[in-house]
């Protein structure tokens, strides 16, 4: 229930960043300026985003059973719940970067681009979700 509230108010927050920002731009007379502003945000959370999935990533493909059978259990969903809030993180950004695009502030080329980056991300964690599986030989 408190994740469902979170994430709700997450991304109403979100959308209403997206509004606000596209009044905000709408008052940017300078298209170059609107993008320059677009993609610092954006792309800063695109960054981010990206050394935190690599990150997990490489932290998974490093990881050794370790402990009793209990511990190993609790180190295997500690991770596994490492990588389902990253993909929770990404769900997010794919929303802002949809309300952007209904926004009129990012462009049908810039929203495409955007999601299949965000994609890629998605794919990586999958990856390192089944190799989470693999190392632990537990088939979630």
């Amino acid at each position: 229930m408190k994740k469902t509230i979170a994430i709700t108010l997450f991304v109403f927050t979100c959308f209403s960043l997206s509004v606000s920002t596209a009044i905000a731009y709408d008052n940017i007379g300078d298209t170059k300026e609107k993008a320059a502003l677009i993609d610092t945000s954006l792309q800063r959370d695109i960054d981010a985003l990206r050394i935190e999935v690599n990150d997990l990533a490489k932290r998974v493909e490093a990881t050794e059973p370790l402990g009793t059978r209990d511990e190993r259990r609790k180190q295997y969903f500690a991770l596994d719940m490492e990588i389902d809030k990253l993909d929770d993180k990404i769900d997010l950004l794919e929303d802002r970067v949809k309300a952007d695009y209904i926004a009129r502030i990012l462009t049908w080329e810039e929203y495409r681009s955007i999601e299949r980056e965000l994609e890629t991300f998605e794919e990586r964690l999958d990856r390192a979700d089944d190799m989470l599986e693999k190392i632990f030989g537990i088939n979630d």
